[in-house]
């Protein structure tokens, strides 16, 4: 069995209920048992699989369009929940769920793929990551260079896996 075929083991579908039961885990520990570390540590597992899932999603969509609109629409169906959650409020525009972070991330993709020089792809990279910043959206710049990481070494498997790696 060769590196590439380990690597494949799992579907997305099968990482996407990882991700989503590792963000229920971590969710649950932040809102209702705060004091129960361990489920924010097996939390952690959530967002670098959105942000690989989110890559490759853009790297194989018809329309990358459609997709940016769906996420769009989640981002804000989600926000009220993620208010009420880990805010107390209905409606707060102080901080942004992950979608939002998502969305900037799939913006800054199709800007990163019709770019072809580096001193472009810097400025779109700085822009993503000022946008998640100062519209305070989970996981803020950090979230967005961390898509950028796996955009870019996508085809560099050991480098994706280092970058989803050191993201905790």
């Amino acid at each position: 069995m060769n590196v590439s075929e380990r690597i494949s083991c799992l579907s997305g579908f099968q990482l996407k209920c990882i991700a989503i039961l590792s963000m229920a885990l971590d969710h649950t520990g932040a809102v209702l048992f705060p004091q129960e570390i361990w489920l924010r540590c097996a939390g952690r597992l959530a967002f670098p699989i959105f942000c690989f899932l989110i890559v490759e999603g853009f790297v194989h969509t018809h329309d990358v369009y459609r997709y940016m609109a769906r996420l769009g629409v989640f981002a804000l169906i989600s926000e009220i929940p993620y208010d009420l959650a880990f805010r107390g409020v209905c409606l707060e525009f102080a901080y942004q769920n992950v979608f939002f972070t998502l969305l900037i991330g799939i913006v800054m993709m199709k800007l990163l793929s019709v770019t072809r020089l580096w001193p472009e792809k810097a400025a779109i990279l700085i822009l993503a990551m000022w946008l998640a910043v100062v519209l305070r959206t989970d996981y803020n710049f950090r979230g967005i260079l961390l898509i950028f990481m796996l955009y870019v070494f996508r085809e560099q498997k050991f480098l994706a896996a280092a970058a989803g790696g050191l993201w905790n």
